[in-house]
């Protein structure tokens, strides 16, 4: 499996690579570029295709995956493959019918996204598309694993409810998270990582398969992305990003034996800082009676910034923060599966994550009161 998760790697890098760098001369001469402006940090027009290169770059890994995955099943066992890749192939097949719902939805938070990157959509129409999206994925029966299976009406409701809910609150998360450069897809590649990790540990490859994907295409990005930023992904790379971290959490199954039924926090861990940073600047923006998604200098970037840091400092700070946030989800699976044994391993790990955002909520607040003594 190994082999072909490097694989993968190394494809979607290769072809995302590329497509940014013929998708950045087209954005310029057609005029497709992101202003200067009082709320960012450039100063020149830069090319805002970066979206349409993840998009791509996404989708065409997929369709040489599925070729290749065909090409093996009708040829001959190639002697210099793995053996055990053969195994996995019909469980690729299978897995057609739930790739072509996930990418409808993707395709249509793409078009939502790039289309606000070109005329600018109201947060009223962009929470009704993406609310739209997350029923149709909830109607053809992707939702959370452990919540499906409540009893009762009320049980099927919230199970619903809730998935459609997460798959808002995390797109959004992470289209928030791409005001700086670097950030976002930094992001991205470091909590697609963590999952890669405990989906590969709870031996579910087809999830690990479309992780890898998306490591692979942030990796390439961010090399053309970290400040000073030559690209820009915009609303269709980041809500396309969020949106697929989202269903791959949904798709999930975090808890199974034999490991602790605290593994159902996995997720929460793994995205704790884009949703904390998310949740502060919503606050903030309310109780300053401000539109909650115009842009603004309120994100934990700009705080750190704010008490002196440079970009890359501040971007690569949220980077290990983000880290540890993820290396305490790993660790979730090594404690102890009794709950009574592991219950102080799950207070240290809490307590840590609780600990992080303290830090960060002290660093916002000085960044806060540094900026308006300037």
């Amino acid at each position: 499996m190994l082999f072909v998760i490097f694989i993968t790697f190394l494809v979607s890098f290769l072809i995302t690579v590329i497509l940014i760098s013929i998708i950045k001369k087209v954005s310029l001469a057609i005029d497709f570029v992101d202003l200067p402006g009082e709320r960012k940090v450039h100063r020149y027009p830069i090319p805002l295709g970066g979206g349409v290169a993840i998009f791509l770059g996404i989708i065409i890994t997929f369709a040489s995956a599925l070729f290749s995955a065909y090409f093996l099943k009708i040829s001959k066992p190639l002697s210099f493959l793995p053996p055990d890749i053969y195994d996995y192939l019909p469980g690729v097949f299978q897995m057609i019918p739930r790739l072509s719902v996930i990418f409808i939805g993707a395709s249509v938070i793409f078009v939502l996204g790039l289309f606000d990157d070109l005329k600018r959509l109201s947060a009223l129409q962009k929470f009704l598309v993406q609310i739209v999206v997350g029923m149709f994925i909830v109607g053809s029966g992707i939702e959370f694993s452990l919540l499906a299976v409540a009893p009762g009406v009320w049980g099927w409701l919230i199970s619903k409810l809730v998935t459609i809910f997460w798959i808002v609150l995390v797109t959004n998360a992470f289209n928030l998270l791409d005001h700086m450069d670097g950030l976002c897809s930094g992001i991205v590649a470091i909590t697609s990582s963590v999952f890669l990790v405990i989906a590969l540990e709870t031996n579910q490859y087809f999830i690990a398969s479309f992780l890898i994907t998306i490591v692979g295409t942030s990796v390439a990005f961010l090399f053309f992305n970290f400040h000073p930023a030559k690209i820009f992904m915009g609303d269709a790379g980041s809500l396309l990003l969020g949106y697929f971290i989202s269903i791959l959490t949904i798709l999930f199954t975090f808890y199974k034996k034999p490991y602790s039924y605290y593994a159902i926090f996995t997720p929460l861990l793994v995205v704790a800082i884009p949703i904390f940073d998310t949740v502060v600047v919503i606050v903030i923006r309310l109780l300053n009676k401000k539109p909650i998604f115009r842009g603004d200098k309120n994100h934990f970037a700009h705080r750190l910034i704010a008490l002196g840091m440079t970009i890359p400092d501040a971007v690569i700070l949220i980077y290990l923060l983000t880290l540890c946030s993820g290396l305490s989800a790993i660790l979730l699976y090594y404690l102890n599966p009794l709950p009574l044994l592991n219950f102080t391993g799950v207070i240290i790990l809490f307590g840590q994550i609780v600990l992080l955002l303290g830090i960060i909520t002290i660093l916002e607040y000085s960044g806060r009161k540094n900026k308006n003594s300037v």
